[in-house]
């Protein structure tokens, strides 16, 4: 997956070599903690820091020294107090929202084979069969692209990139899952193709989108994404009789630090993959390469 950062904004963007920046917030935090050495000194610790001898700093100013101990005192006791207080509230498991009916398509724009009669409209009705995997007349199951194939995957892909830059454009905090479906779906539609997902074997959306602890194609639905969210959005278009499919990891807002790295790792992950793909590679290869990873 390519990994995207959504500022506090809603702007997101891609780094042009696929990797990923430090958050700005990020930043702020280290030189917020860098000028504290700037900030004015307490009376007491002014006193104490002084070079005066002992004995005259208190004679000079004992009762300045004590106030301002009982005060830091008692700050340090509230402090502790407070946090002793507060837990850390454990962020819910996601729960399926309410959706909106489903988008319509114009008739004009091709519509993929598994729609057609006598497909499967739901999971329990088993999955569509592919002519490459299921016809007896053929003599292997690959599939050789043609150089006419190959530009027309190349179109179908480039379209679905730019209709997941969209998609990442709506991942803010406030902002819902079922406004970037309704987006992207207008947006594919607009430029002649058809959203792949929606309808396969039942399917009520153009788009997936999984959000934290939800593992993959994701429902959009009307919950309102919070600050510290992580969403994966999979976009996937039909365009003259091929699929473009891609999926990218959003930050809603500024991420926390486990959330980062998760994405990092998971970006690092992908690159090993790609790096070892080629003319003649088994497919196991791929695997290894991720798996080295996650054990990193």
């Amino acid at each position: 997956m390519v990994l995207a950062l959504a500022a506090g904004g809603g702007a997101a963007g891609l780094a042009a070599d696929g990797r990923i920046s430090t958050p700005a917030g990020w930043g702020r935090i280290e030189r917020q903690r860098a000028s504290t050495s700037a900030l004015p000194l307490s009376p007491l610790a002014a006193a104490c820091r002084s070079n005066e001898p002992l004995a005259r700093r208190l004679r000079r100013a004992p009762a300045v020294c004590l106030a301002a101990g009982a005060a830091a005192a008692a700050s340090a006791g509230a402090a502790a107090k407070a946090k002793a207080g507060k837990r850390r509230v454990r962020r819910q498991h996601i729960e399926l929202g309410n959706m909106t009916p489903v988008r319509d398509v114009p008739f004009l724009i091709p519509r993929p084979p598994y729609l057609e009669p006598g497909n499967p409209t739901k999971p329990e009705q088993g999955f569509p069969k592919h002519e490459w995997l299921y016809s007896e007349k053929r003599k292997t199951r690959i599939q050789i692209k043609g150089p006419g194939e190959i530009e027309a995957m190349r179109k179908a892909g480039a379209l679905a990139r730019e209709a997941l830059a969209l998609a990442g454009s709506l991942v803010y905090p406030g902002g819902t899952t079922e406004a970037i479906d309704a987006a992207v779906h207008d947006f594919i539609c607009a430029r002649g193709a058809y959203p792949s997902p929606l309808g396969y074997m039942g399917y009520a959306k153009s788009v997936c989108t999984s959000v934290n602890d939800v593992i993959a194609h994701g429902i959009p639905d009307d919950r309102i994404l919070e600050q510290g969210d992580i969403i994966n959005v999979d976009v996937t278009v039909f365009l003259d009789g091929h699929h473009g499919d891609t999926s990218s990891m959003f930050f809603v807002g500024r991420p926390k630090r486990s959330a980062y790295e998760l994405c990092e790792a998971a970006l690092r992950a992908r690159d090993a993959g790609i790096a070892v793909c080629g003319p003649g590679v088994d497919f196991r290869e791929v695997g290894k390469a991720i798996d080295k990873v996650r054990e990193e």
